[in-house]
């Protein structure tokens, strides 16, 4: 729980009783994401005017940041080590939480887009609120892996199932859809449903890959 004074608060889910309280981070700044990471127990605040802050629970210690992308979500990989931060305007930054030095920034929308990690830690999701596309990425180099889906409803919500073999989304309808995460699976169904030696067409791309091209 966060509060507009900068103080942040740990409650028990299955109690609601409060098992950590911190007192004033000093962040006073619009935020518009905060995520705990339980595995390095470190906070991430990232605000409208590109600050940021990296809150060491353990230590009580903060490491602040600053940027010049007005961020919108934030995203921890999953051992805790890396932090992902989504801007406005779509960039994706990722930066080392050790130290904070940004490891790569990358335009992966145009406009602000939502993302969300695999349990391996490997890959990214991101879902682009009005380009209305949605990309899996490199987590490592932030390397756009490929398009899965371009639509002509906005997203809402984007996520890795547990086995991370889909892709959940929700779009602008209330309507939950799953995306094939493994490509040479998808491509070999695609394939068997054509006649041998026979590209497919723009309409058979758009079903399975989400794009008319499927060069």
């Amino acid at each position: 729980v966060y509060g507009l004074g900068g103080t942040f608060s740990i409650v028990d889910l299955a109690d609601l009783v409060l098992t950590r309280q911190i007192l004033n981070t000093g962040f006073q700044n619009l935020v518009n994401a905060v995520k705990w990471s339980g595995e390095s127990n470190t906070v991430v605040y990232a605000a409208f005017d590109g600050a940021a802050i990296l809150y060491d629970v353990d230590r009580r210690r903060d490491l602040r940041l600053s940027f010049d992308l007005p961020f919108a979500s934030a995203e921890f990989s999953s051992d805790g080590s890396m932090v992902f931060l989504a801007d406005l305007i779509g960039t994706l930054v990722a930066v080392d939480v050790a130290d904070g030095v940004e490891q790569y920034r990358t335009p992966a929308h145009r406009g602000p887009f939502l993302l969300a990690t695999d349990a391996a830690g490997a890959r990214l999701v991101t879902a682009g609120i009005t380009d209305r596309t949605i990309s899996l990425w490199d987590a490592a180099t932030g390397q756009r892996m490929t398009t899965l889906w371009s639509g002509a409803t906005s997203v809402r919500a984007v996520w890795f199932t547990p086995d991370d073999r889909r892709i959940g989304f929700l779009d602008e309808n209330g309507t939950v859809d799953f995306l094939e995460t493994d490509i040479d699976a998808l491509l070999t169904e695609a394939r068997s449903l054509v006649p041998e030696g026979r590209a497919l067409n723009a309409a058979e791309c758009l079903a399975f890959f989400g794009t008319e091209d499927c060069s």
